[in-house]
């Protein structure tokens, strides 16, 4: 069964990461090449903006159903359609406020009905993402891994016939409306799986089931959603205090596509270090090879793309973008060092949230968004996407330190003064390999490929990688379902 369930996570983390950043990097990088720079900044704004309350459309559940199934497979009968009904009610409430909150930021009636469409696109894929909670609570791992890349496997076929071979027009409605068609076939392929095992005979006493869940979730749900706006409102203060708000959002979005690309790869990794973490939280000496497994496959590494990134800022940016200047390289490399500190905080933050600390990170994360708008706003009137990318990077470092604190305080001996020695040391080397690499002017690709090589003959060399915790990482991740 764990060799079953090891193979298939396997598949699902292949899948995503050769899937979903041929999408970012491929499609929605040429659509921004063929609309400008400017007007895909509209439409990055009101993205932007759609996300900010999406937490709304969860709110416990998935996890809820994922484990409830797992436990008592026959129970899809009497759950699905009640809490079908709490997604679509949760739904309509999340699609009513984040328009109204749309109205109030200033959007006129075409914007508004592209936030609306946008909505609507983020409530069928949470609902096909409900879908699949079931089909992983009823351990359908391989359909499930297969099911997680159809929404973008769909918008990167009908994508190429928009920006590659142009049988489909170039503009706004026609990019959502391929996003729409992406998430209507992961719903229409979760509801035919789900299909085979529905028989609905009666409703379950869902209020006395879900509100538990829902008063268990709350913390979680206000952390997601602290830690959301954070990021996002950015783009928001962006597009309302610089004269070129548009402009300055369009370049923005260019930087920030390969930081988004790169954080799958992160966001895969934390996914499975919670349960990896809950599972040997008591286990001090197996708890600190896990933590320092991770801060080798996550911060280490995510310095390595960061220094990497900021060296070839601008040849990275002008084969990514025909705009592309040393302004938006500038901005694209000040981003991407954001990336480091993400990566410790999916470490750090991950074994507080393992911890139940969440009153502790939903504090942080409070104050960490005061520091961005605060921070937005002194600055972005005059230095634009730029001021974004600085605050960002100042927000991210205020989390990673804090999180790295108190998660030491709280599982003190982590890292012995032998393990730094060797974490410095490799620390030095990625930064000296690629600024060497620069200096002598090698080709970004080149450079990229031989640093990596290097670097990871570096991680084995100066023994910084525990085999065992590595499989223990991903093998944990059966424990959420």
């Amino acid at each position: 069964m764990q060799r079953k369930f090891f193979s298939n996570l396997i598949l699902l983390l292949l899948l995503n990461l050769l899937v979903k950043p041929a999408w970012v990097l491929g499609i929605d990088r040429s659509f921004q090449n063929h609309l400008g720079f400017a007007n895909y900044g509209d439409y990055a704004n009101i993205f932007s903006f759609s996300l900010i309350l999406s937490v709304i459309l969860d709110l416990g559940i998935n996890n809820f159903v994922s484990s409830a199934i797992a436990k008592q497979p026959e129970r899809i009968n009497e759950l699905y359609l009640p809490l079908l009904f709490v997604k679509i009610f949760f739904g309509l409430i999340y699609i009513i406020i984040t328009l109204v909150a749309g109205w109030l930021y200033g959007y006129n009636a075409y914007f508004l009905a592209l936030l609306l469409w946008l909505c609507i696109n983020q409530l069928i894929a949470y609902i096909a993402t409900f879908n699949r909670s079931f089909v992983s609570g009823l351990q359908l791992y391989q359909t499930d891994a297969w099911l997680s890349v159809i929404d973008r496997f769909t918008m990167l076929l009908l994508g190429v016939f928009m920006v590659w071979i142009p049988l489909l027009p170039v503009n706004l409605k026609t990019f959502i409306g391929i996003q729409t068609a992406g998430y209507l076939m992961v719903l229409l392929a979760s509801l035919l799986v789900l299909m085979g095992h529905l028989r609905y005979g009666g409703s379950a006493h869902i209020r006395q089931q879900v509100y538990p869940v829902f008063r268990q979730a709350l913390p979680y749900a206000l952390l997601a959603l602290l830690m959301m706006c954070y990021a996002k409102v950015d783009s928001l203060v962006l597009k309302k205090l610089h004269l070129n708000g548009s402009l300055e959002n369009g370049i923005y979005a260019a930087g920030g596509r390969l930081f988004d690309a790169a954080n799958m790869f992160a966001v895969l990794i934390g996914f499975m270090l919670l349960p990896a973490f809950s599972a040997n939280l008591y286990k001090p000496d197996e708890l600190k090879k896990l933590v320092r497994s991770a801060v080798i496959i996550l911060p280490s590494f995510g310095l390595f793309v960061s220094v990497f990134c900021y060296v070839y800022r601008l040849e990275i940016m002008q084969a990514m973008y025909h705009e592309a200047n040393a302004y938006t390289a500038s901005v694209f490399g000040t981003q991407m060092f954001s990336y480091t500190m993400m990566c410790g905080m999916y470490v750090f933050g991950t074994l507080l949230t393992a911890g139940k600390e969440l009153n502790l990170l939903n504090g942080l994360a409070f104050v960490a968004l005061i520091l961005n708008v605060a921070g937005n706003i002194l600055l972005v009137p005059e230095l634009g996407a730029l001021a974004c990318a600085r605050v960002g990077l100042a927000t991210h470092t205020f989390i990673f330190i804090t999180n790295l604190v108190f998660a030491l305080k709280k599982s003190p001996g982590l890292f012995p003064v032998s393990y730094l020695a060797k974490y410095v040391l490799l620390s030095l080397g990625s930064v000296c390999i690629i600024t060497l690499f620069g200096y002598l002017q090698f080709s970004f690709v080149l450079a990229g490929i031989v640093g990596c090589a290097i670097w990871i003959i570096l991680v084995f060399v100066l023994q910084l990688v525990n085999v065992q915790s590595i499989r223990g990482i991903f093998m944990s991740t059966q424990a959420i379902n």
